[in-house]
Formats: structure tokens, C-alpha cells, sequence
């Protein structure tokens, strides 16, 4: 298991809306605003990534999300009156899972609050293409990020001690004697 400094809170650009046509169906995406950084949010946890992030992913073996090729995406009612001739760029749907309740971690998961998290290599994946200029990731913010539910779990987990020695202190000995034998004598003349 990793420390907890190795994990990283994602916060990229949000984009638009999800849209679901029934509750069994496939979302909709609804862009407001087009952006062409490598990764977008949507609401409802939503993301879309480009085909260079996509690769980028592969090629450093990203195991734990599942990725649709062909989402449904589309521009707003706003975003076409305003923008009309406008052509909306490929994205694949990145599907990230919750972080499984058995303690095995991975590389990317939703934590509790359905938060995308990143471990640190996938961070340093994501910087090291980005100073190569393959991916922009201008409004996309990290940080760094501890997980309180699993601090509280090794916290419970961590060994206690079940006999402590006290160092006795003849002071506290005797203190507790006079103590005591103070409240005898008092009831015992009363």
C-alpha cells in the first residue's frame, strides 16, 4: 500500500453537463465551454480525455478505469447559437472506479466524495507530457491528498500495547497514602 502522500486530488476543467435519457442508458455529454486540455469534467463524474492523454496512458500501462472510444457529445443549445459553425474535437470517456472496500488501491479511483484521484506516477506521467508538449493541462489543478477514512483505518489497525508500565513515583505513593488515611481517620473521629 502507498503512503499517503503519493496520491493526488485532480480538479480538471469543467465543461459541461451529463444528460441521461433513462437510468440504464449511456450519458449524454453537454458542452458548454470547449476546452482543449487533455482531460474535461463533466457533472456526475463525467470525464473526457483526449486520444494523445489516452495514449500517453496505454503506453505507461494505466491499468483500473474503463474507457469508452465513441461518447456521446454534444455542443449546448447556447454553445450553438453562439458558436455555430463550431465542430467538437474527440474525446473517449474515462470511467474510474470507486476505490474497492478490500484496501487494494489503484493507480486512478473515485475516493469516498467522488473525488478523481491520481497516484504520484501517474502525476509525474501527466507532468513529463506536458513539458514535452504532447498534452495541454492548462486549467487542470492537483493536489495533494489524504485520505481520511483510510488514516482512520490504520489508526484502528495499529498495535496497542495491553500491559503499560507505569513508573511509580514514591511522591505519588505517598500522596495517595496520606489521601487515604486522611479520609479513614476523618470517618473513623467523626
Amino acid at each position: 500500500m502507498s503512503k499517503k502522500s503519493d496520491w493526488y486530488l485532480v480538479e480538471p476543467f469543467e465543461a459541461g453537463e451529463l444528460f441521461y435519457k433513462d437510468p440504464f442508458s449511456s450519458p449524454t455529454f453537454i458542452v458548454d465551454t470547449i476546452s482543449r486540455d487533455g482531460i474535461i469534467y463533466f457533472n456526475e463524474n463525467g470525464y473526457l480525455i483526449t486520444p494523445a492523454l489516452l495514449q500517453i496512458l496505454k503506453q505507461n500501462n494505466l491499468v483500473g478505469v474503463n474507457i469508452d472510444l465513441e461518447p456521446d457529445a454534444k455542443f449546448s443549445v447556447q454553445h450553438n447559437m453562439k458558436y455555430p459553425n463550431q465542430s467538437l474535437p474527440q474525446w473517449h470517456r474515462m470511467i474510474p472506479f470507486i476505490l474497492p472496500e478490500d484496501g487494494s488501491m489503484r493507480e486512478v479511483y473515485l475516493d469516498a466524495r467522488k473525488n478523481l484521484i491520481i497516484s504520484e506516477r501517474i502525476k509525474n506521467v501527466l507532468d513529463k507530457a506536458v513539458a514535452e508538449k504532447k498534452i495541454r493541462l492548462k486549467r487542470v489543478k492537483f493536489h495533494p491528498y489524504q485520505n481520511k477514512e483510510e488514516e482512520q483505518i490504520e489508526e484502528a489497525n495499529t498495535e496497542k500495547e495491553v500491559f503499560k508500565e507505569e513508573k511509580e513515583s514514591p511522591v505519588k505513593g505517598i500522596v495517595i497514602f496520606l489521601i487515604v488515611m486522611s479520609a479513614i481517620a476523618y470517618w473513623f473521629f467523626k
